[in-house]
Order: structure tokens, then C-alpha cells, then sequence
């Protein structure tokens, strides 16, 4: 008689926490919704979340605000979401640096096991920018110079180990050449070196540099993707402008913390997978050069649990230095 109690306890137990899930997906957000960025505003992965957000926001008729956390390559404001409750209402959106920064770094949480996959939101790319004042033109100008002067030209990064950080670092072992890493707190910062004069060099998200390559305040060089940009046709890859073979993508997508419900995490996802087919979002994703992906949270996970297998090998291969 106790054992047949305990079964009937169990499954009424059990049942209690499926429907409370189901509700918890359903009614959610019943409240405003937080969403951090670890990096400084003004840079590709912030162009991105604050798109979202306002989508999401609309869609959901709840606020999502985007708040950066910047400081540490993106690991201080990803510890503050790795510790907040999985609830669904703290998330993170960030970049390939989740990844690659247990690699780089002794962090006080675990990037993998704290964080749960939502959407794989867009793939952008790098362009490769330099300052007026160095006279460099093309990737070739800039590989003769850079041989000729090792360690003399000095490149921008949001942070070390952040996308532009590996573009970079993957430039001077293709190329053979020695550039100094300058890691700032975001790529607005950054950005606003270069076109100081203080940094010659910066690979940076075609958000933060189109603008400014529009405007003549810098040159561009090359855009890290295996073909020339719809958006900007006349600029070759730099794999075509001088340095065969290279190619890198950044990822953006949406985290959250560990013990975040599936249902709110494939509301989300499904809500990010229509709002990146609106005809107007399209056309904010070209007009930056950003292929929208929308993937589920298991296609996201995927992509997660391959990079952090890959990047220990790569740093171990190719060092990275931390600033």
C-alpha cells in the first residue's frame, strides 16, 4: 500500500513539474526581460541584441532591455548572467568569445555547463580597417609593411579573445608577420582609437565599419568571408587581396542561464526564428552584412559544444596572448 502511495506521489509530483513548465513557457514574459551584452555598446553583437530586443519586445508585450556588462573579454558580464536564476528573465547575447575565453582565461563560472543555448541568431564577418595616416591600401600593402617593421603596427581588439582578437592572431600566422594586440572594453572604444590615430589596425564588425569606411575616416582592406559582401562588392576578401586561404565568421546568439525552462527557451527561439524573416529585419541584417540564422536551441547547442571542443586545440596551436 505505502510503495503504490509513493508511485501515485511521484507521478502527481512529476506531472506538477511538467504542467508548471508548460505554464511557465506559456505565460512568459509576464514581466520585463533583461538582456545583458558583455561588451561596450556600439559594436556588432550590441547592433544585434538591441534589434532583437525591440522585436522581441513587440512581439511579446514585454520590455527586453539590452544592458552591457562590459570589462574582462566579455567574462564580467557573463558570470553576472551564469549567476543569475534561470528563470528566463536575465539572458545573455554574446559572440564566438563564450567559447573560446575558457580557453584563454581561469573564469569563476563554467561557460559550458552554466549557460543553456536559446538561438543562433546571425553570422557576420570581419573587415580588416586601417588608419589613413599609415599609407597601407591593400592586405599586401599591409603583409610588406608589417614584415618590414615586425611588432610596429598595432591592431585593435573589443577584448582579448573576442572575434576581432582571433582575426587578428589568425592573420599573423597565415601571413608570417609580428602586430600588436591592443584589447579594449568593446569595439566602440576601439573604433574610436583607430580614428584617433592611437591604433593603426582594427578587424571590425561591418556594423561598427561601414559607417566609418563610407565616410573616408578609414580604409578597408579586405571582409573576412569566403566571397566579396552584397553590401559592399567593390571590397575584396582579404583572402583574394593577399592572403589566400583566410576566413573567419562570428557567430551572434542568445544564452541563458542553466536551469531555464525548455519551453521559455523555445518560445524564444521560435519568436527570434520569425522575427529575422520580417521583410524590414532582412533589410537591417544586409544593410550590416549579418546572414540571419534563427537556428533551435538543440542546432545552437551543437554549434556550442563543437567550439568548445576546438578552441583549447587552436590556442594550443596557434597561442594566444593574453593582454
Amino acid at each position: 500500500m505505502m510503495n503504490k502511495w509513493l508511485r501515485s506521489a511521484v507521478l502527481a509530483s512529476a506531472a506538477m513539474v511538467v504542467t508548471s513548465a508548460a505554464a511557465q513557457g506559456t505565460d512568459y514574459p509576464a514581466r520585463p526581460v533583461k538582456i545583458v551584452v558583455p561588451l561596450a555598446a556600439g559594436g556588432g553583437v550590441d547592433v544585434i541584441a538591441r534589434l532583437m530586443a525591440e522585436r522581441l519586445a513587440f512581439s511579446l508585450k514585454q520590455p527586453f532591455v539590452v544592458e552591457n556588462r562590459a570589462g574582462g573579454s566579455g567574462t564580467i558580464g557573463t558570470e553576472y548572467v551564469a549567476r543569475s536564476p534561470g528563470d528566463g528573465y536575465t539572458l545573455l547575447f554574446t559572440g564566438n568569445n563564450h567559447t573560446l575565453n575558457p580557453s584563454l582565461f581561469k573564469l569563476r563560472f563554467d561557460a559550458h555547463k552554466d549557460f543553456m543555448p536559446i538561438s543562433h541568431t546571425v553570422n557576420t564577418y570581419q573587415i580588416l580597417l586601417a588608419h589613413p595616416s599609415t599609407g597601407i591600401s591593400t592586405v599586401a600593402d599591409l603583409i610588406r609593411v608589417a614584415k618590414a617593421s615586425p611588432g610596429k603596427l598595432a591592431y585593435g581588439s573589443a577584448g582579448s579573445g573576442t572575434p576581432g582578437h582571433v582575426a587578428g592572431v589568425v592573420f599573423e600566422k597565415m601571413a608570417g608577420v609580428s602586430l600588436t594586440h591592443v584589447p579594449y572594453k568593446g569595439a566602440g572604444p576601439a573604433t574610436n582609437d583607430l580614428l584617433g590615430g592611437q591604433i593603426q589596425l582594427l578587424f571590425s564588425s561591418l556594423p561598427s565599419a561601414l559607417p566609418q569606411v563610407a565616410a573616408g575616416r578609414v580604409k578597408a582592406l579586405g571582409i573576412s568571408s569566403a566571397e566579396r559582401s552584397a553590401l559592399a562588392p567593390a571590397l575584396p576578401t582579404i583572402a583574394e587581396a593577399g592572403l589566400p586561404g583566410y576566413r573567419q565568421i562570428t557567430w551572434f546568439g542568445l544564452l541563458a542561464p542553466t536551469g531555464t525552462s525548455e519551453a521559455i527557451r523555445r518560445k524564444l527561439s521560435e519568436e527570434i526564428a520569425e522575427i529575422l524573416k520580417q521583410p524590414e529585419v532582412k533589410q537591417i541584417l544586409q544593410r550590416n552584412g549579418m546572414e540571419a540564422v534563427g537556428s533551435t536551441p538543440v542546432k545552437f547547442g551543437e554549434v556550442l559544444d563543437a567550439e568548445f571542443i576546438a578552441w583549447p586545440a587552436f590556442v594550443k596551436d596557434t597561442p594566444i596572448q593574453v593582454d
